[in-house]
C-alpha cells in the first residue's frame, strides 16, 4: 500500500508556528483503518513522541494535544498507515523577543552581524515581526541575510496580537562565517521589529540570537527622502523616492518589550522577472502583458546625481501611463543614482501592468510579484469553447497574484478584506489550488473579529467557516468561533433595517450589490429580500456547525424556518421575487439571491430559472455569482454559461477585449464606477462556479470523504478538469454523447448520479 503524503499541519504545507498544546494533522493516503503518528528529533533521529496506533479511518483535521515540545524548535513527523510516511518539518510556536526600532525616524534600516559557530547544521530559520502593519496594510519589515531576501512580514493580526513569521535559512547559512541580517522598515504608527535566529546543528547543540543583542539602527529617511503618500485614502503606504547616493545615518537604539507574539500561518513570496522596455533617448516603456502586485528592480550603472523617474499604472490612455490611477493611488516616483554599479527595488507594493520610465540610459528593470503560494498544479480546466477557457483563466490569473495577507478587495485602493468577498475569493481558492486552505481560513477568522459595514455580509463568517470544514475537514475554527456567531443572533423573525440603503462606513447598511448603478432598480424596504436570504443561509450553516460541535440546533433552524416561511409568503408573486415588504418591484438581485442562498421552494425553479435567464446580466461583477448560481441551481446551466462566454456588455470577455484587463476588475465598466480598480478577486466567480456548477464537483462531507459530481456543461461539446480538494484532485472528462468519466482521489467516496 502506498506511503502517506502531502503532511500538513493546520492546514499548512510548511508548517510553522505549530502549537504543542494542539494541533490539526492532515494527510492524503490511498486508504487506512488506522493510523500513527511519531514526532521525531531529526529527519530520521529519535522519537519525541508517538499517538500508538490510532483505530481512524480519517486523515484530515486530526487533533494532537500536549506535546512535549520546546518552543521555537524545529521538528520532524511521519504518519504511518500501513507503511511510514516520508518525514516532514514543522516549527514550533516562539516566544517574543524584544523589539527595535531606529529612533525618530520613519524609515529604519536595522543591521546585525552574528558569527554562527561551525558545525552540521540540521535546521536554521528566523522569526520576525513588525508590528503595526494595520496602518499601511501590508508588511512592515523586509529581512535580508548576506544580500537574500528572507521574507516580509507582519500579517495584519486578529485583535491586538502581533503576528510573526518564520522564514527558513538552510540554504543561506555558513557556519563559521558572519550571517549580516538587515531589515528594512517601515510603519504608519507605533513601529516595531523583532527577530530571533534559530539553529539546530545535528550533533544536538543549538545557537540562538535576537534582538536587541548586536543589533545597531540607522535611519533610512535620507535614502528614502519625503512625507508622499501613495494616496487612496483608506491606509497610509509611502512613495518611495530613493536617493542611493545618500548615506545612513546611525542613531540610537530604541528597545521595546516584544508584546504578545503569535505565528502567521502564511508567508508572502516573490518573483522576479525581467521587463522588456521599447523607446528612445531617455524615455522608455514596458508592459507586462499582466497586471500583479509588486514593484520594480532596477539594475543599472549610474553617474552620481542621475535621476530616474517612474511612473506605474493598470492602464493607458492615449498611450500613455493612467497615474494617478483612477482610484487615487499615485504611483510616481524618482530614484536618485549614485556613482558606479547598482540595484535599487520598491520596499512596498503597488497594483500595476504598465510602466514609463526616463533615465539618461536605458537600465535594466526587473517586476518583482508578491503573492501567498496558493496556487499548484493540481488545478486545471479546458473545454470546446475557447472563450470560457479564457475566462477561467482570467480568474484563476486573479486569485494567484492578489492573494497577499488577507484575501483583500483589491490591492490597490482599499486593501481590506470583506466578508462578501471572502465567500467569491474563498471558493475560488478551494477550485484553482490545493494550497489555499490557510489563507482563507485565517482571512476568514480576521473578519469575525473584524466585521465590516454591510448588513448581509455580517451574517457571512458562519457560511464562510461551514465552507472551510467542508473543505478541510478541520473543525478548529468552528470551536473557536461559534460562541461569538450566536452571540451576534439577531433572534426571530425577518431581519429589519429601519434606515435601509445608507452606505460605505455605517454598520448595518443593507449592500445588495455595488456600484449602485447594478442594483437593478432594488426598491430598499426596512425588511429586504436579499438581506434576508442572506439571515437564512447563516442559520442554515449555525445549525450544521451546531450538529458537528454536539450542540443544539433546533433553535437556529427553527428561525431559519420562520425566515424561509415569511419570504415565501410575503415576498413571492407569481412573477418573481419582489424587493422588499411594501415594493412591487422586482429587481434580479431579489430573486438571484433568493434562489443562490436556498429559500425558493423547489416546485418554482424552473419557472424562476426562466425568469432570470431572459433578465441576462443585471448583477454587478461581485453580484453576478449569486446570479449565476441561481441559474445552476434552477438548471439553467445554458443561461449561465451564455452568460459566461458573452462578448457584450456587461461581461468578462468584453472587460479584457474592450477595457484590457488580466485580472477581474471592480465593475463592469468606468461608466458604472470611475474610480475602480482592475485587480479585484471579487469579479472572479467564474472560477468557483465552473468548478462547482458546470464541471459539477460539490464536496457532500467534510475534509471531500463524499463528494457529488453533476455537470451541467450546457452547450459544451466536452470538457477536462481537474478540481482540487485537500484529499487530492478530483478529475472529470466529459464528451458529448458519451459516458461521463470522473476519478476521484484516494479516501473520497463518489456519490451516485441521478
Amino acid at each position: 500500500m502506498p506511503e502517506p503524503y502531502d503532511l500538513r499541519i493546520d492546514l499548512q504545507r510548511r508548517p510553522v508556528g505549530v502549537s504543542p498544546s494542539l494541533a490539526r494533522l492532515s494527510w492524503r493516503v490511498s486508504a487506512q483503518q488506522g493510523y500513527e503518528v511519531e514526532v521525531l528529533d531529526a529527519p530520521h533521529g529519535e522519537v519525541v513522541w508517538s499517538s500508538g496506533w490510532v483505530p481512524d479511518p480519517s486523515c484530515t483535521g486530526r487533533v494532537v494535544r500536549d506535546l512535549p515540545l520546546e518552543s521555537s524548535t524545529a521538528y520532524w513527523w511521519r504518519v504511518r498507515a500501513d507503511s511510514w510516511s516520508a518525514p516532514a518539518r514543522f516549527v514550533t510556536t516562539g516566544s517574543a523577543p524584544s523589539s527595535i526600532w531606529a529612533e525618530e525616524s520613519r524609515w529604519a534600516v536595522l543591521t546585525c552581524e552574528v558569527r554562527v559557530p561551525a558545525g552540521e547544521v540540521l535546521a536554521a530559520f528566523v522569526e520576525a515581526s513588525g508590528s503595526s502593519p494595520v496602518g499601511s496594510r501590508q508588511y512592515v519589515y523586509v529581512l535580508r541575510g548576506n544580500g537574500v531576501e528572507f521574507g516580509r512580514g507582519s500579517v495584519r493580526p486578529l485583535r491586538d496580537e502581533i503576528r510573526y513569521h518564520t522564514h527558513d535559512v538552510t540554504g543561506v547559512l555558513r557556519p563559521g562565517s558572519p550571517l549580516v541580517l538587515e531589515a528594512l522598515c517601515w510603519a504608519a504608527s507605533d513601529p516595531g521589529f523583532a527577530t530571533r535566529l534559530v539553529v539546530q546543528y545535528v550533533d544536538g547543540r543549538r545557537f540562538d540570537h535576537e534582538t536587541p543583542h548586536g543589533w545597531r539602527a540607522f535611519s533610512g529617511d535620507a535614502q528614502r527622502p519625503g512625507e508622499d503618500l501613495l494616496e487612496g485614502g483608506w491606509y497610509r503606504a509611502p512613495r518611495e523616492h530613493l536617493d542611493a547616493g545618500a548615506d545612513l545615518v546611525a542613531v540610537p537604539l530604541v528597545v521595546a518589550d516584544g508584546g504578545r507574539w503569535e505565528p502567521a500561518t502564511v508567508n508572502v513570496e516573490t518573483t522576479v522577472r525581467p521587463v522588456p522596455l521599447s523607446g528612445a533617448g531617455s524615455s522608455w516603456s514596458g508592459d507586462l502583458g499582466q497586471e500583479i502586485v509588486g514593484g520594480l528592480r532596477l539594475d543599472t550603472v549610474g553617474v552620481a546625481g542621475d535621476q530616474v523617474r517612474m511612473v506605474l499604472g493598470e492602464e493607458l490612455r492615449d498611450g500613455r501611463v493612467l497615474n494617478p490611477l483612477r482610484t487615487g493611488n499615485v504611483y510616481d516616483e524618482t530614484w536618485t543614482l549614485r556613482d558606479g554599479p547598482q540595484r535599487l527595488q520598491h520596499w512596498g507594493y503597488r497594483g500595476f501592468r504598465h510602466l514609463e520610465i526616463t533615465a539618461r540610459a536605458r537600465p535594466s528593470v526587473s517586476a518583482v510579484a508578491l503573492a501567498a503560494p496558493v496556487v499548484d498544479d493540481e488545478a486545471h480546466f479546458s473545454c470546446s469553447d475557447p472563450a470560457l477557457d479564457r475566462v477561467w483563466n482570467l480568474c484563476r490569473d486573479t486569485l494567484r497574484h492578489t492573494s497577499l495577507d488577507l484575501l483583500q478587495d483589491t490591492p490597490v485602493r482599499e486593501r481590506g478584506p470583506y466578508e462578501g468577498d471572502q465567500l467569491v475569493t474563498q471558493l475560488g481558492l478551494y477550485a484553482v489550488s490545493g494550497d489555499g486552505f490557510a489563507l482563507a481560513r485565517y482571512s476568514g477568522r480576521y473578519l469575525s473579529e473584524n466585521p465590516t459595514w454591510p448588513t448581509e455580509f455580517r451574517m457571512l463568517p458562519p457560511v464562510l467557516g461551514w465552507l472551510d470544514f467542508l473543505a478541510t475537514g478541520d473543525d478548529g475554527w468552528l470551536h473557536e468561533a461559534y460562541d461569538a456567531w450566536v452571540a451576534r443572533d439577531p433572534g426571530e423573525g425577518l431581519v429589519r433595517n429601519p434606515v435601509p440603503g445608507q452606505g460605505p462606513g455605517i454598520p448595518y447598511s443593507d449592500l445588495v450589490d455595488w456600484p449602485v448603478t447594478n442594483r437593478d432598480g432594488f426598491e430598499f424596504r426596512d425588511v429586504n429580500t436579499v438581506v434576508n436570504a442572506f439571515r437564512y443561509a447563516e442559520l442554515r450553516a449555525l445549525a450544521a456547525i451546531a450538529r458537528v460541535l454536539g450542540r443544539d440546533p433546533r433553535g437556529h433552524l427553527r428561525r431559519a424556518s420562520q425566515v424561509r416561511c415569511a419570504v415565501n409568503r410575503d415576498l413571492l408573486d407569481p412573477v418573481a421575487y419582489r424587493d422588499g415588504l411594501g415594493s412591487d418591484h422586482h429587481a434580479q438581485h431579489a430573486t438571484a439571491y433568493a434562489v443562490a442562498l436556498g429559500l425558493a421552494p423547489p416546485n418554482r425553479l424552473p419557472q424562476l430559472g426562466s425568469w432570470l435567464a431572459d433578465g441576462g446580466m443585471r448583477t454587478s461583477i461581485y453580484g453576478a455569482q449569486f446570479l449565476l448560481e441561481a441559474l445552476y441551481v434552477c438548471g439553467r446551466g445554458d443561461a449561465a454559461l451564455r452568460l459566461m462566454t458573452s462578448p457584450d456588455r456587461p461581461g468578462w470577455i468584453d472587460v479584457m477585449d474592450r477595457l484590457g484587463a488580466t485580472l477581474t476588475p471592480e465593475a463592469w465598466d468606468p461608466e458604472l464606477k470611475p474610480n475602480m480598480t482592475f485587480s479585484h478577486p471579487w469579479g472572479s466567480s467564474p472560477a468557483n462556479v465552473i468548478a462547482r456548477r458546470l464541471v459539477g464537483v460539490q464536496v457532500v462531507s467534510p475534509g471531500a470523504s463524499v463528494v457529488r459530481v453533476r455537470p451541467q456543461p450546457g452547450q459544451l461539446e466536452w470538457f477536462e478538469a481537474s478540481v482540487p480538494t485537500i484529499r487530492g484532485p478530483v478529475e472529470v472528462s466529459y464528451r458529448r454523447g458519451e459516458p461521463l468519466r470522473v476519478h476521484v482521489p484516494a479516501g473520497t467516496t463518489l456519490l451516485p448520479t441521478p
